[in-house]
C-alpha cells in the first residue's frame, strides 16, 4: 500500500518557491551570460583567446583560377603573439625569399613591410596598399595580419548551431570604409575555441567579394590552432588556400627576427 504524504498549502506553496529558486540558481547565470553577450564582447573574447608566445610553421599556399588551375607555393612563418609575424616564401625559385612581415607598435598601429629578393630592397606598404592582393592570392595585405576591431562597429546578429557547436554572428560595419578595404564583415564565430570558422567580406559596394572558411581549427598543447584556411573570391571565382603542415609552438626565434633589417637574412633556410 502506497502512503500518500500530503502538505498544507503552506508548506507546498514554500516548497514550490524553493524549486523555483533552486532553478533559477543553476541556469540563471547561463541565461545572465547569454543574453549580457552582444557583438563586441564576442569580439572581445575573440582578441582575448589563449595565444602562443611564438609559433614557427611551415605552410603551403595553392592558388586556384577560375579555371581551376594551381599553383603550389610553400612557406616558412614566425609569430610572436597575436600581432607580430613574418612569412617567407621557399618555393618556387622565382619568388624564393620574398618575405612580409607585419608588426604592431605601442599605439596599435599596424606596419607592414615586404622584402623583394630580386631587387634586395624592403619597402613599407602604405596604408592604401595594404587592401591590396599579396603575391597575386586572394588574401590582401591586411587579410594576413591582426584585423584592427576599433575600424568596425560590431553586432550580434543570431545564433546558429553547427556540428554540435553554438556559432555566434557577429557583423563588423566598417566606421571607414575606404580605409578598411571592406564595407562590413560577417564572422561566424565558435563558442568551442572562439575562432571565426567562417568570414565573409563585403566590397565598398555592399556587395559580397570574398568568403573565407577555417575548415580545420585543431587544439595543440593548450592552443586552438586554424590548420587550413581557404580564401575564395565570389567575384572573380578564384581561392587561394593556406594549409599548415607543420606547427612549432612556444619555442625560441631567431633574435631580431621582427625587425625590417632582418627580412634579407631569413631568404636561406636555416
Amino acid at each position: 500500500m502506497t502512503k500518500r504524504i500530503y502538505l498544507n498549502p503552506i508548506r507546498k506553496k514554500a516548497l514550490v518557491s524553493l524549486l523555483i529558486l533552486l532553478l533559477l540558481a543553476l541556469t540563471g547565470s547561463f541565461v545572465v551570460s547569454a543574453a549580457e553577450l552582444t557583438g563586441p564582447k564576442i569580439i572581445e573574447k575573440v582578441e582575448n583567446a589563449l595565444t602562443p608566445e611564438t609559433v614557427n610553421a611551415r605552410l603551403t599556399m595553392t592558388l586556384i583560377n577560375e579555371k581551376g588551375e594551381e599553383k603550389v607555393r610553400e612557406m616558412e612563418a614566425w609569430n610572436r603573439g597575436a600581432d607580430d609575424s613574418v612569412m617567407v616564401f621557399r618555393e618556387p625559385e622565382g619568388i624564393a625569399g620574398t618575405g612580409l612581415l607585419k608588426t604592431v607598435n605601442e599605439k596599435g598601429e599596424e606596419n607592414t613591410w615586404l622584402y623583394l629578393p630580386f631587387t634586395n630592397i624592403t619597402k613599407q606598404i602604405s596604408q592604401e596598399a595594404s587592401n591590396q592582393k599579396f603575391m597575386g592570392s586572394d588574401f590582401t595585405y591586411d587579410d594576413l595580419g591582426s584585423r584592427n576591431t576599433d575600424e568596425y562597429t560590431y553586432e550580434l546578429l543570431r545564433e546558429e548551431r553547427s556540428d554540435g557547436e553554438k556559432i555566434y554572428v557577429v557583423e563588423g560595419v566598417a566606421k571607414n570604409p575606404e580605409k578598411a578595404g571592406y564595407s562590413k564583415i560577417q564572422s561566424w564565430i565558435s563558442e568551442k575555441n572562439w575562432k571565426p570558422k567562417k568570414v565573409k567580406y563585403y566590397d565598398l559596394d555592399g556587395e559580397l567579394l570574398k568568403v573565407q572558411r577555417n575548415s580545420s581549427i585543431e587544439k595543440i598543447k593548450d592552443f586552438w590552432v586554424v590548420k587550413k584556411m581557404t580564401m575564395e573570391n565570389k567575384q572573380r571565382g578564384s581561392k587561394t588556400v593556406l594549409t599548415w603542415k607543420e606547427y612549432e609552438i612556444n619555442t625560441e626565434l631567431p633574435e631580431d627576427i621582427f625587425d625590417p633589417e632582418a627580412l634579407p637574412e631569413l631568404k636561406e633556410e636555416g
